[in-house]
């Protein structure tokens, strides 16, 4: 079971998970928030004992976190722009904008290592778990999430590219 605050392993978990979540959020008071809602996660699981790796479990969940972060951000924003239109049809300027983003996101996928692209689709798209993914391709486990969290940072930087622009 992991062990409170004062834990070594605790300390380390919660280094290694606030590492990895910082590259990939705005803030580090955002980091810290979902580092430790993941960090709380991991604690209620090991009370079970059936957990295997809580370095696994813990990369997982705030991956898991992160990923729900940027949803919420981005519906939190398309409920703002509905809110304000007043017509049922985007305009051309939003249209074109609207296929620009398409188009990046598309040429972001494109420019992925065929291996890191078939692994992202394989999850994301196509719901397929990582253990069976990395039965399928030959991939530890640990390999797909590598590949995913790749992933995922290529095109947070084309979200944040495209918010900069």
């Amino acid at each position: 079971m992991l062990k409170a605050k004062g834990d070594s392993q605790y300390r380390s978990l919660h280094q290694t998970l606030l590492k990895r979540v910082r590259c990939r959020v705005p803030t580090a008071e955002l980091a810290e928030d979902i580092t430790q809602e993941a960090m709380l996660r991991v604690w209620r699981a090991s009370k079970t004992g059936e957990i295997k790796s809580a370095i696994a479990l813990g990369r997982t969940i705030a991956d898991n976190l992160v990923i729900d972060f940027y949803r919420r951000r981005a519906f939190a924003s398309e409920v703002e722009v509905e809110d304000t239109l007043v017509a049922f049809h985007p305009s051309p300027e939003q249209a074109a904008i609207s296929s620009e983003r398409v188009r990046q996101f598309r040429d972001c996928l494109q420019d992925m290592p065929p291996l890191r692209r078939d692994v992202f689709l394989r999850r994301r798209f196509h719901g397929q778990a990582c253990a069976q993914i990395a039965q399928d391709l030959g991939l530890t486990p640990r390999a797909v999430e590598a590949h995913i969290s790749r992933a995922l940072r290529d095109l947070a930087k084309v979200i944040n590219d495209v918010h900069h622009d």
